[in-house]
């Protein structure tokens, strides 16, 4: 849907698990390789001409210098900064729960540290 921002990927072809589409997208649309793709979760959404399933992964490492391969922007961003861009209203849940695990990580992060300064005392 054109004026939006939305994640990288797009619809599984006949025979291609989750994780072989993700690769054959990432190279069509940003001329990169994945090199691990860890699953995190599967969500629907619903639109008025159909459903949508979405398989999401954590891309961890990949070679290539990504590349808008299909005329579309390219911006990395935060979690918390991707809030405020217009993305598809299927990939907005997940901007939400990206944020809140980047929150919850820092949480973690400093619990963790005020632990080890604790234990250093």
């Amino acid at each position: 849907m054109a004026g939006y921002w939305e994640f990288p990927g797009g619809k599984m072809e006949p025979g291609e698990t989750a994780l072989e589409a993700l690769s054959r997208e990432l190279e069509e649309e940003l001329g990169v390789t994945e090199s691990v793709g860890e699953f995190w979760q599967t969500m629907t959404h619903t639109y008025a001409h159909g459903h949508v399933t979405l398989h999401v992964f954590f891309v961890d490492s990949f070679t290539g210098e990504p590349t808008p391969l299909e005329n579309q922007e390219l911006r990395w961003t935060t979690p918390t900064a991707a809030r405020h861009l217009d993305f598809l209203p299927a990939d907005k849940p997940l901007v939400r729960e990206l944020e809140h695990s980047q929150e919850k990580s820092w949480r973690d992060l400093a619990a963790k540290e005020n632990s080890a300064r604790g234990q250093e005392i």
